[in-house]
Parts: structure tokens; C-alpha cells; sequence
């Protein structure tokens, strides 16, 4: 049985668009004429020539996979074969992209690849870690209660996400508006307004000169200088496709004030995440290791986590490999060594996770919280500036007048 992409015409003359199973296009065909539906195209989903086009179009966000995964656990759980569960999920999904992505999975399976394998097929939508924890399941034979877990631990993830983002979100607009409200004082009201001093031939301040400056300076290259910033943002976006220059810049973020905090707890907590969701379903420490380099975001963090795992394969110990490295907290490495001594390292990594991500939340939360005032404070004094520099030749004017 195979999946088909469909575009047809009802009785109505209205355009249709689906996924439906048959065993070739023609039976496909035919099962669209006998709904009383003109076929116009049809064509496999796992077809390798339309693979990179459904890869791209077919991509479920972090709630429909959350969904499905929780729906999938439910299923296997009561003895449902997840072939079977693949189906009934798709049949009751209002999302097309989702239904088209489930059918082929469930056709993978069909066609005696493991579910893991079927998954792979869509990298997009199925993560490393979420396929290798898939595979672990099949292996054990506890699939109900891996993707049980899968299901909490992508909900929680999610969580902290949004609370990341949420945290951001009004530092950002408030340098937005910061930064608009500053130029737009000095392109259209300054020089409207120090205009009448120039004229009158009056000695001005230093700050009223300054602020003049600044103005004419904008006005005449404020669009030359916004080009120049784009240019140089484009520039660098693209010097970073080279792996070599983007590993360097990963390793200068890891040093710098801040950002590097703020890349280093991220990375770590997504690393101690996945080791502990892969090791307490089975998954060899190796393999879990892999998975884990896949899933940061930080090529230089990447390339530490590769020497870990070699040491690992030789047959060190992940404490010693750690240790090794020379560039993880103390007190990570010591938990770690515990939870190996005492034969519990799955549930030592669980803790540590749920640990890096506390403080990554903090962290946020303390950064944000000082970059506020501090946000408020530049802008209040860049405010007082342009209205100090406006007022103070008003006041010369007065004391002459007087």
C-alpha cells in the first residue's frame, strides 16, 4: 500500500487536494472516479523525485507533533499495531500536511522498514533525538511508554521555549522603539527646530552643535549608513556558510560577555536533555552521544561533544571524557561521576537536564531584568540630551532678550 498525493475536480467543478492509499497510481485514479472526482494529478509521496518538495512542504510544527505523539502512545498502548494507529490518526486529522506525512510513514512500515526508518524519511518534522528514542523503543519493546515520554518531555521543552521567548520579547521592542523614537527626533524635529537659531546667527552650546551635527549627518547619510548595515549583515551571513569561519565565531560568542553564557547554558542543556531522554530509553551511551551533537546549535560546542564521544568509543569514562575536555562545570562532571559509580547515570543526566534548564530560564530572566532599566535609563538620557541641547539657546535667547 502506498501513499498518493491527489489534485482533483468534484462533480461541482470545485479543485480537491488530499492523500489516500492505494496499491498503484492507477488504483488511485480509479478510486477518485468512483467518488465521482476527475483525477488531474497523481503521484507518490516517497517518490524520490518528489521527495525534496514534500520534505519542504510537509513539515509538522512542535504541537502537531506533540498531538500525534501522545495519540500514537495512547493507541499502542491498548494493543493497536502502530501501522494501524498511523492510519487512524491520519483519517481524523484536519491538516493535509499532516495526514500526507503519516500515511507514508505508516507505507514505510507497510513496505517492512522499521518505524524509526519510516520516520527518517522526514528529518523536518521527526528529529534525531525523538527518531534514535523511537528505535531505542522498538528495541525494548516498550514503545507505548517511550512515546509516552517523547510526548512530556517535547510538551516541557516547549514550555521553556515559550517562556525563553516571551522573556525577550519586550527587550526587544522596547530598543525598537528606543531606537525609533531617537531618529526620528533628530531627522524631523531637530532641524526644524534649531533652524531658527542658525538664522539669528546666534552662538550655539556645544551639545546644541553636536545635536545639529548628529541630525545633518542622518539626514544626509542615515540611508546610505542603513544600507552599509545590510550590506555588512549580508556579508557576514554569508561568510558564515563556510564551516570553518562559522566553528571560529561559534568559539568567539562561547567567550563574550553574556552571549556566551547565555550559548554555553543552552548547549549544555540541550545535550544533558537529550543523553537523558536517549539513555533512559535504552539508547547506548555512544549513539546517545551522536544524537546529542546533532542537536546543538553551537558548532564549536559541537566539535567538544565529537571529542567526548571518541573518548567515550576508546573506552573512557563519560566523567573522564568530560573531565578531559576541560570546558564543562564542575559540578556536571562530579554528578556524572556519581551517577556512574552508582549504575543510575539516566536518571543523574534527567536531573542535570531539568538543573542547565533552570538556570538557563534564570539566566534569562536576571538578563532581561537588568537590560530593562538599563534600556530605559539610554533612552531617557538620550531624550534629555536632544531636549537639553534644544532648550539651552532658548535660555541664552531669554537672558540677551532680558
Amino acid at each position: 500500500m502506498t501513499t498518493f498525493d491527489f489534485t482533483a475536480v468534484d462533480g461541482v467543478g470545485k479543485r480537491r487536494r488530499g492523500v489516500l492509499e492505494a496499491d498503484s497510481p492507477r488504483q488511485a485514479r480509479q478510486a477518485l472516479r468512483h467518488r465521482g472526482w476527475v483525477p488531474l494529478s497523481v503521484y507518490k509521496i516517497n517518490d524520490k523525485t518528489n521527495r525534496y518538495k514534500i520534505k519542504l512542504k510537509y513539515k509538522l510544527s512542535r504541537n502537531q507533533l506533540v498531538n500525534t505523539t501522545r495519540q500514537l502512545a495512547d493507541l499502542v498502548r491498548v494493543g493497536i499495531p502502530i501501522e494501524e494507529a498511523l492510519a487512524s490518526i491520519a483519517e481524523q486529522s484536519q491538516n493535509l500536511r499532516t495526514r500526507a506525512q503519516l500515511l507514508s510513514v505508516r507505507g514505510g512500515i507497510l513496505e517492512g522498514r522499521a518505524f524509526a526508518d519510516s520516520l527518517a524519511d522526514y528529518p523536518g518534522s521527526f528529529p534525531g533525538i525523538y527518531r534514535a528514542t523511537i528505535a531505542a523503543g522498538e528495541h525494548s519493546g516498550d514503545l507505548a511508554v517511550v512515546l509516552d515520554n517523547l510526548a512530556t518531555n517535547i510538551e516541557e521543552a516547549n514550555e521553556a521555549r515559550k517562556k525563553i521567548q516571551l522573556a525577550l520579547i519586550y527587550p526587544v521592542i522596547l530598543f525598537g522603539v528606543s531606537l525609533a523614537a531617537v531618529g526620528g527626533l533628530l531627522v524631523y524635529v531637530v532641524p526644524d527646530v534649531v533652524k531658527v537659531f542658525v538664522d539669528n546667527g546666534q552662538t550655539l552650546p556645544l551639545s546644541t552643535r553636536a545635536l545639529i551635527a548628529s541630525s545633518d549627518f542622518l539626514a544626509s547619510w542615515g540611508g546610505l549608513l542603513l544600507l552599509a548595515v545590510v550590506l555588512t549583515g549580508l556579508g557576514f551571513r554569508f561568510a558564515l556558510g563556510s564551516v570553518r569561519i562559522r566553528t571560529s565565531w561559534h568559539k568567539r560568542i562561547v567567550s563574550m560577555p553574556l552571549v556566551g553564557k547565555y550559548s554555553t547554558e543552552k548547549n549544555l542543556a540541550r545535550m544533558t536533555n537529550t543523553l537523558g531522554i536517549l539513555t533512559s530509553s535504552g539508547v547506548p551511551l555512544t549513539e546517545a552521544l551522536a544524537v546529542a551533537t546533532d542537536v546543538m546549535d553551537n558548532l564549536w560546542w559541537r566539535q567538544v561533544i565529537e571529542g567526548v564521544t571518541q573518548d567515550v568509543c576508546e573506552g573512557e569514562s563519560l566523567q573522564g571524557a568530560l573531565a578531559k575536555a576541560g570546558v564543562f562545570p564542575p559540578i556536571m562532571v562530579n554528578m556524572i561521576a556519581s551517577g556512574e559509580r552508582s549504575g543510575n547515570l539516566d536518571e543523574v543526566l534527567q536531573r542535570l537536564s531539568k538543573q542547565q534548564q533552570r538556570q538557563l530560564e534564570g539566566f534569562v530572566v536576571l538578563t532581561v531584568g537588568i537590560f530593562e532599566p538599563v534600556m530605559l535609563l539610554v533612552m531617557g538620557g538620550a531624550v534629555l540630551f536632544v531636549v537639553v541641547a534644544i532648550l539651552t539657546p532658548i535660555m541664552n535667547m531669554n537672558r540677551l532678550i532680558a
